[in-house]
């Protein structure tokens, strides 16, 4: 198995739920427990042993350009961030880069790097993490957390359906963190694919390219973590998160702790 070195952050967006904080800031340099989304991420990144680490930048790309300078990322330019959505910048990125195997990261995540590391095990084509407590995240984040979830159907041990609107929480049986990974037959399907799709849409989510995926019968293998991680979406979700972790007190989804193993 060729070892995993590269990973691929998706920033180009502004995170307009954010509000005030994203007229302001791009949303991955909003700042929590001391750093911004991007330092978490570059530490958690670095602690899994992933040497090159890439940002695709669009809203307020300057500011994002000069914390990636800092923090020793490489930083691609999505000049069309607004028309476009997260498939397209990772095209983007994989097309200026030239990358067989990599790591991809949501831009508005906080994760453990033992996450990474299960991740980076994997020897299949496409992988992704997905969180077996993620409803205690959604009720912390949400009033109805139903509300802005989406289906994650397991059959068999493998991924059968993502992204569509649930009808019962029954058919969410897990949540999809924006961690995944690919390897080099990955990335020619997710090509062929995008290809197929066409430039007229430019605006498809992973999510919808995942399911388009699975009913093309591409195998994706998920790897089950219990919390750890959280994403960043809102003033609420900031809020939420400061609270936690000012208490002190033990939190299934703080991401901060720096312990791994090699063997879990």
């Amino acid at each position: 198995m060729s070892e995993v070195t590269d990973a691929i952050i998706l920033a180009a967006g502004r995170g307009s739920r954010l509000g005030e904080l994203s007229a302001s800031s791009p949303k991955c340099l909003t700042v929590i427990a001391g750093k911004s989304i991007l330092e978490w991420s570059a530490l958690s990144l670095k602690q899994a042993g992933i040497e090159n680490i890439h940002i695709v930048s669009g809203y307020q790309t300057e500011k994002v350009r000069a914390e990636a300078a800092a923090l020793n990322i490489n930083e691609v330019n999505n000049p069309d961030w607004q028309s476009t959505d997260m498939v397209y910048s990772l095209m983007l990125a994989v097309k200026h880069l030239k990358l067989e195997k990599f790591v991809v990261v949501y831009g508005d995540i906080l994760f453990h790097p033992q996450h990474v590391i299960n991740l980076i095990k994997s020897t299949n084509d496409i992988a992704m993490s997905y969180d077996c407590d993620w409803l205690n995240l959604w009720k912390l984040r949400f009033e109805q957390p139903m509300a802005d979830a989406e289906t994650f159907k397991i059959k068999n041990g493998k991924l059968c359906e993502i992204g569509m609107k649930p009808n019962a929480l029954a058919e969410i049986q897990g949540q999809f963190m924006g961690l995944m990974l690919f390897r080099a037959e990955g990335v020619i399907k997710i090509k062929q694919l995008v290809e197929q799709i066409g430039k007229l849409n430019k605006k498809i989510q992973l999510t919808q390219l995942l399911q388009q995926l699975i009913q093309k019968k591409q195998p994706i293998e998920i790897i089950a973590v219990q919390g750890r991680w959280c994403e960043i979406d809102t003033e609420t979700d900031l809020h939420a998160y400061n609270q936690k972790l000012n208490t002190r007190a033990e939190w299934s989804h703080d991401w901060r702790y720096p312990v791994i193993s090699s063997d879990t």
